[in-house]
């Protein structure tokens, strides 16, 4: 199936304006992606049938549909790709699709009508981890680039200091 026909079949399947804005980012998104980057499977959330369609990225095919809660809306792939996690919208629960065995794992209740889902990488800093200089080197690191560690942990998004220093720690392994 060629990049138009996909747009097509994408904007065809939405709902409303938003859906497809929304489908069509999200298709782009997996299209501009580098090649290396591309897993095997696609994992598609079928909002009205409450499922997962599973698609091998060869050769264009449903090789599995896994069922999940009411009304699942976006999914996240963990770092390594074992997980997706799924929001299930009307449920209020995100599923968790193991993706060696394509079965849901856990079903974890969250709040009302949730509609996306991020996972985001533990920061990085300047150190090596697990060297005996990592923090010292980090720390360092981020007081020069932003002049001082409160400006540092506010310009990372740290609500504090001792949040900084804690990630930080964690980063270099203790």
């Amino acid at each position: 199936m060629n990049a138009y026909r996909l747009v097509r079949c994408v904007l065809a399947a939405g709902r409303g304006d938003v859906w497809k804005k929304f489908a069509l980012a999200l298709m782009l998104a997996c299209l501009l992606a580098p090649a290396s980057s591309r897993a095997q499977n696609a994992y598609v959330t079928n909002h009205f049938s409450s499922t997962v369609s599973v698609i091998d990225t060869k050769t264009d095919t449903v090789v599995a549909t896994i069922p999940v809660g009411l009304s699942p809306f976006g999914g996240a792939a963990t770092p390594d790709g074992s997980k997706i996690y799924v929001a299930n919208n009307f449920a209020a629960t995100v599923s968790v699709i193991d993706t060696a065995t394509n079965t849901v794992t856990a079903t974890i209740p969250i709040g009302l009508n949730p509609l996306s889902i991020s996972i985001q990488s533990p920061p990085r800093f300047a150190g090596v981890p697990g060297s005996s200089n990592c923090h010292g080197t980090s720390v360092s690191a981020l007081a020069t680039k932003f002049g001082d560690l409160d400006a540092a942990a506010a310009a990372l998004s740290f609500p504090t200091v001792q949040g900084l220093q804690d990630a930080i720690s964690a980063f270099c392994g203790g």
